[in-house]
């Protein structure tokens, strides 16, 4: 049976179904949640979390094409939530060690610029960049118009430079067709 018709099955209740979709989709679930969360453990909680709330909620599905969609949107909200509460949580003195290479402190330093931009222009990035969302995709599931998915991607794109201290006639921004 394809992962379509999988999906199916887990709307009309069966948990076999549902588990099976979960196991297709766990590497990517891992991944998206890693984007967002450094530890193994708290990627753990959100997706464990994500998973309970959409086997509840999977009947409010209304397409099984869009349940990755959905169910990533669902993943990306947990993952914050975490990350939020975890900055409440850090105690001062922690310091995080410099990086070994400098490819590495580049990678941090997009990752902080990222969490510092508004949660709709994190979202959008999340989807773009690292979730390989078309703008179409993205504008369907976020039920905004396309052009302001643009223009979000556009305004987050300036506000990395900035907090990078980049110039944007120094960089270069792959050019990607709508899906």
């Amino acid at each position: 049976m394809d992962i379509l018709e999988e999906i199916k099955h887990a709307k009309m209740g069966d948990k076999n179904s549902f588990i099976k979709v979960i196991r297709n989709y766990e590497k990517y679930f891992y991944k998206v949640s890693k984007s967002i969360l450094d530890k193994d453990e708290d990627c753990a909680d959100a997706i464990q979390d994500t998973i309970l709330n959409c086997y509840k909620n999977i009947s409010s599905l209304k397409k099984a094409e869009y349940f990755k969609a959905w169910f990533t949107k669902s993943l990306i909200n947990n993952s914050y939530k975490i990350l939020k509460n975890n900055k409440k949580i850090l105690p001062l003195s922690v310091v995080n060690e410099p990086s070994s290479t400098c490819k590495d402190y580049e990678i941090i330093e997009l990752k902080e610029a990222i969490n510092f931009l508004d949660e709709s222009l994190r979202y959008i990035i999340h989807l773009y960049y690292f979730d390989d969302f078309s703008i179409k995709k993205i504008s369907k599931l976020l039920k905004i118009p396309e052009g302001t998915v643009k223009s979000r991607l556009s305004r987050a794109r300036l506000k990395i430079l900035s907090r990078l201290k980049i110039n944007k006639e120094d960089t270069y921004y792959e050019k990607r067709l709508s899906r």
